[in-house]
């Protein structure tokens, strides 16, 4: 084989091994698409008119209304419009890394079980509705996941995020890495602050 044969043969393997790693990359990102979208329908962030923050300790209901989003449950007064979005946004663009094998029966241990009476083992309940009060989606964030520890540390593990899980269903349950870490159903913590949008 002469030296044009063999450059022409290795321009075509370079060229069929870049084609290939494109192919790979584009199905990994069609498998990470659909992994968000079994887990969360998608929505219309648009459409979200009323979201619902509950624990068994309190519940903070937030309503759209034509003078602005408002806290119901502090007399209507205005709501902090920046971190309803960043939660309904966050809600909207989940992503998670990985499924966590846990069963329905083991929800209580993650704090995964929708808030009712004084249960033990539940969470935080998260609802979005539309203006007609039909339900556009819901998730039980459960406690504090943390990291594995490293060998041999003197240190204790660091937290990764918070459990999650669709509610009213049996999993996936996925890792929220961020944006639930300071989640509250208090209704002040959601009023407008002075200064804030």
């Amino acid at each position: 084989m002469n030296i044009r044969g063999l450059l022409l043969l290795i321009s075509v393997t370079l060229i069929g091994f870049g084609i290939w790693l494109k192919l790979l990359e584009r199905e990994e990102i069609l498998r990470a698409a659909e992994e968000r979208r079994r887990f969360l329908p998608e929505f219309d962030v648009n459409s979200v008119a009323e979201v619902l923050v509950k624990t068994n300790a309190a519940a903070t209901t937030l309503r759209k209304t034509p003078a602005g989003w408002v806290v119901t449950k502090s007399g209507n007064q205005p709501a902090n419009l920046a971190a309803i979005g960043d939660l309904v946004q966050r809600l909207h663009g989940f992503q998670s890394r990985e499924n966590i094998a846990v069963d329905p029966s083991q929800f209580a241990n993650f704090e995964l079980l929708e808030p009712v009476g004084q249960a033990t083992g539940t969470g935080t309940l998260v609802s979005l509705k539309d203006q007609n009060g039909r339900l556009i989606a819901a998730v039980v964030v459960g406690k504090t996941s943390f990291s594995p520890p490293e060998p041999g540390s003197q240190f204790p593990p660091r937290p990764n995020g918070r459990f999650i899980v669709v509610a009213g269903t049996p999993g996936p349950v996925r890792v929220a890495a961020e944006g639930f870490d300071k989640l509250s159903a208090k209704p002040e913590d959601w009023l407008e602050k002075p200064g804030t949008p």
